[in-house]
């Protein structure tokens, strides 16, 4: 890469006997690029848009800031620049020492602007006769965008073009699907893609390259901020990260929950996956006869824990759904609500457990007995309100579990599904 500079010699006297003269040097040509009409990238784009792939053989230039570089082997022989709009990708014909923060000029003449893959460059552009760097260590602030955001088009002429292609980009709550891997196969040096998701099902390609000093490094586990340039290859958006110095993901991922003791709950299963198990956002499901489990399932969409041995296999069954810890506090009032379908038996007791470390059966068992429970007579899938229940007239300490406890027998006909929703301890 050129800088302009400017020589300057400085010729001394040189006396010849009795005669003193001060010869007259050419002065050297100072090192520099023609700039001629200058352009934005947004103005290559157009071009591209209007007349395909070109070689450019006139005199233009365009300035832009560096965003990424070579020094961690992730880029070889390119890099990313942008200007207040728009990003593009620079091949270069022979590795550069530009840093990331450079602002550059480039001399177009002589490259070559077209699409790979989709991905709009200018090739052919050589670091010593192209660039000229103005000032080092410029920030540039990413764009915040979200997952769903990166798939934004916009039509130039008749061609559409990703809008944030080649930007430097910010995407916060996203976290790596699979951990305890690589970023790449360091020891064949295969660039790996990984899926990076945010906490609403949006998914976008993180491509690492096997030649990067990081290649090797397990990525992070967590959830936060990921930083990187948007490529394009074919279909596919891609994400390439700079380094993981800069990145922050040591959050907690997605659906966690805090399990700390509660000292109140408002348990409606919304936050349950439907068909999944309700052992999950700090709720256990314990078989203790059996194999059955609690089931998330629905009633006209209201989703609820669902306890049932059809299909089980198993002769008989005991099965427990088991709250988070609770404080205790003597103004404490419990409530649920309760369904049946294919009523043959009362399967369903309600529980508060002390003492509880895993086995609900090792637990100190107090049964709410005064609980309005659904039986015979409430009809398929009808919620029955148990009522307020007190919990200072069940125990008088804690901390405590609410319990509910399904039994079946598939010997003896005892087959009914029992639903559980609604749980709510109020302080």
């Amino acid at each position: 890469m050129k800088n302009i500079s400017i020589f300057v010699l400085l010729a001394g006297l040189v006396g010849l006997g009795s005669v003193s003269c001060e010869p007259e040097y050419d002065t050297p040509p100072i090192a520099t690029i023609p700039e001629g009409n200058l352009i934005t990238i947004d103005t290559l784009w157009h071009w591209y848009a209007d007349g395909g792939s070109q070689s450019i053989t006139e005199d233009y230039s365009l300035y832009g800031v560096v965003t990424t570089d070579e020094s961690s082997g992730a880029f070889y022989k390119e890099v990313y620049i942008q200007d207040g709009t728009r990003g593009i990708r620079l091949r270069l014909t022979s590795s550069s020492t530009m840093s990331i923060g450079d602002s550059v000029r480039v001399y177009l003449k002589g490259t070559y602007l077209d699409n790979y893959n989709e991905l709009i460059q200018l090739d052919s552009v050589d670091p010593d006769e192209n660039i000229i760097i103005q000032s080092n260590g410029n920030e540039i602030t990413p764009l915040n965008l979200s997952i769903t955001d990166l798939s934004a088009k916009e039509t130039i002429g008749t061609t559409d073009f990703y809008t944030y292609q080649s930007m430097f980009i910010e995407l916060n709550n996203v976290e790596f699907a699979q951990t305890g891997v690589t970023w790449a196969d360091a020891v064949n040096q295969f660039s790996v893609n990984h899926d990076l998701n945010d906490c609403n099902s949006g998914t976008v390609l993180v491509r690492a390259s096997g030649y990067s000093n990081y290649a090797g490094d397990v990525v992070p586990e967590g959830n936060g901020t990921f930083l990187g340039i948007m490529g394009v290859f074919g279909t596919d958006i891609q994400m390439y990260a700079r380094t993981p110095d800069e990145l922050d993901m040591n959050g907690n991922r997605c659906g966690f929950v805090s399990c700390s003791t509660l000292s109140a709950m408002s348990e409606t299963f919304a936050a349950f996956t439907n068909g999944g198990s309700a052992g999950s956002q700090c709720w256990e499901t314990v078989s203790t006869i059996g194999s059955a489990v609690w089931t998330i399932g629905d009633i006209s969409g209201d989703q609820l824990a669902v306890a049932t041995n059809v299909g089980s296999g198993d002769a008989s069954n005991e099965m427990w759904l088991i709250s988070p810890e609770i404080t205790f506090a003597s103004s404490n009032s419990l409530s649920f609500q309760t369904a049946v379908s294919g009523w043959n038996h009362d399967g369903l007791e309600a529980y508060i457990l002390t003492n509880y470390s895993g086995n609900p059966n090792s637990a100190t068992q107090t049964q709410i007995t005064s609980a309005t429970i659904a039986g015979s007579s409430s009809g398929n899938n009808t919620l029955v309100s148990s009522g307020s229940i007190a919990i200072s007239s069940l125990i008088s300490s804690g901390p405590y579990h609410i319990a509910f406890k399904y039994n079946a027998s598939g010997i003896s006909g005892e087959t009914s599904a029992y639903k559980v929703d609604n749980v709510i301890l109020t302080q």
